[in-house]
Parts: C-alpha cells; sequence; structure tokens
C-alpha cells in the first residue's frame, strides 16, 4: 500500500507535538541542568579539597609500622588519593543520576492543561489525531507528557501508515475469511 496524503503524518504535526512537549518539559529540563551544574561543582571542590588534604599527610607517626612501610606509604600517597577522588565522583554522578531520573519520571506524569490538549488536537492533521489517539490506549486517565513522548516518537516512525495499513489488511482478512458477506457488499 502507498501511503496517501492523508494518511501521512504532517511535519507541522511534528513540530507541534514537539513544542508542547518543550512547554510542558521546560521547569524539568531547567532544575535537571541545575542539578547537574551544582553536581559538577559539588565534585569538583570537594575533589581539589580532598587532593590538597591528602599532599598535607605526614605518615611519619607509623614509624611503629617500620621504615619500609612508612615509604610505601609515601610513595603511593598521590595514588590513595586519586582513587578516593574517583570513589567521590562516582558517588556524586550516582546521586545525581538518581535526581535526574526521579526528576524525569515525575516530567512524564506531568499532565497537560484542557487548554492546551484543546489547542493539540484542534490543530492535528487527521493522522496526528490517529498517531495521538493510538498512543494513548488508557482514555480514563488524561493526556500526559509520557503520551505526547509516545506520540512524538510514533509519529517519527510513521505510525499512521502503519495503522493505515493494518486496517487495510484487516479488512482483506474480514472479506477473506466470510466471502458470501463479501459478494453481499458488492
Amino acid at each position: 500500500m502507498k501511503p496517501t496524503s492523508s494518511v501521512k503524518v504532517t511535519r507541522h504535526d511534528v513540530q507541534l507535538t514537539r513544542r508542547h512537549l518543550r512547554r510542558l518539559t521546560l521547569p524539568q529540563k531547567l532544575y535537571t541542568l541545575i542539578i547537574i551544574v551544582v553536581g559538577f561543582l559539588l565534585a569538583w571542590v570537594l575533589s581539589l579539597r580532598l587532593l590538597k588534604f591528602g599532599k598535607t599527610v605526614d605518615y611519619q607517626g607509623l614509624q611503629a609500622l617500620g621504615p619500609k612501610t612508612v615509604s610505601l606509604l609515601q610513595q603511593y600517597n598521590a595514588i590513595f588519593w586519586w582513587a578516593a577522588v574517583g570513589l567521590l565522583v562516582l558517588f556524586i554522578l550516582y546521586l545525581v543520576y538518581g535526581l535526574v531520573r526521579r526528576n524525569y519520571r515525575r516530567a512524564q506524569g506531568k499532565l497537560m492543561q484542557q487548554a492546551a490538549a484543546i489547542a493539540l488536537i484542534e490543530t492535528l492533521s487527521p493522522a496526528g489525531k490517529t498517531v495521538l489517539s493510538w498512543a494513548w490506549q488508557n482514555r480514563q486517565e488524561p493526556l500526559s507528557v509520557a503520551i505526547l513522548q509516545r506520540t512524538l516518537i510514533e509519529m517519527r516512525s510513521h505510525r499512521a501508515e502503519k495503522i493505515a495499513m493494518a486496517t487495510e489488511q484487516a479488512a482483506l482478512l474480514t472479506a477473506n475469511e466470510n466471502p458470501t458477506s463479501a459478494l453481499k457488499t458488492e
């Protein structure tokens, strides 16, 4: 089946959906950016302080362990503190990642305002409305960011054409299952 223009999602549909998503997720994106910047600065400052502290550590008080042990500790002092910095950075990255993931999940649950939903639905092409309808599977829940994200992904992957093709194939199958009904309709 060659897709007709009424089956194709227009570029305007994709841009409109993307614009609505940007408006809905802008506060969460700014919050995420702030989390990342603060995490980077925190890691940077703590790493510098830890390395500076590591340079001032004196192992001469550990002479009871023997002079060879003290010389080994002094020789590998920098490596030890760089490893401590690496662990600190990994821990901060883990915290930042957790905060960003939690913020992303919260953003996906954000609901569209009624006026924005009406504006979006009224300006979408028929194919865009078909894809939105397909992505919005639970009609008992209002439109959310997650549904719009799914709609945008499916618009880009030609879901409207696939829906039209599936509808046509289902009609062919139904007609071939019951040939007498196909003769009556002709």
